[in-house]
């Protein structure tokens, strides 16, 4: 299974390398793309992150409330506890 086919492992790579720019040039669109797949699949990290990337604007148009709506999700806050 691939990253574009869910599999969680790949999009987790795929997306540390295109976030930070490790083995690929830096793409925060693309990023994007592999992150909301993983914070659609409830991983609080992504999440987290995704919601980062609309506050900034990195990859995405920024959007604060688009940042907020996601940043009160339930996954995020059962994850933030346990940090």
């Amino acid at each position: 299974m691939s990253a574009d086919q869910g599999d969680f492992q790949a999009l987790r790579l795929i997306w540390s390398m295109y976030f930070h720019g490790k083995g690929v040039t830096q793409k925060y669109a693309q990023a994007f793309k592999y992150g909301k797949m993983l914070a659609d699949q409830g991983d609080a990290q992504a999440q987290l992150s995704i919601a980062n990337m609309y506050h900034n604007g990195k990859g995405v148009e920024q959007s604060d409330a688009e940042a907020l709506n996601i940043a009160k999700c339930q996954p995020i806050k059962d994850w933030l506890r346990h940090c």
